[in-house]
């Protein structure tokens, strides 16, 4: 069976469309992804610009370790007071039990 002039470019002319659309979806698809990745990227150096240079980030971080030091010895400082207003609340309730007897 032979097919006529016709018929091959007819064929091949619903093949190139049908491979088409399917080129098509893919660079749908691909360019969405490179959207994507572009959004990711730019996220990820506007982090890395924030965080300045890594002297920056070194002292940045220094002054936070210190900050939390710092709250930690107020922190301290308040248990220890409560704790010994107890302990003064216990003896003088102590003492009263004491007198009342």
């Amino acid at each position: 069976m032979s097919w006529s002039n016709g018929c091959k470019s007819s064929l091949f002319d619903s093949v190139l469309r049908i491979c088409s659309k399917f080129v098509f979806c893919d660079v749908v698809r691909l360019y969405g992804q490179l959207r994507e990745f572009e959004e990711k990227r730019d996220t990820i150096l506007q982090e890395v610009q924030a965080m300045g240079t890594p002297e920056q980030e070194r002292e940045r971080l220094l002054k936070q370790v210190k900050e939390d030091n710092i709250e930690i010895a107020s922190a301290e400082r308040q248990y220890e007071n409560i704790y010994h207003l107890l302990l003064l609340l216990l003896y003088l309730d102590c003492v009263a039990l004491k007198v009342k007897h």
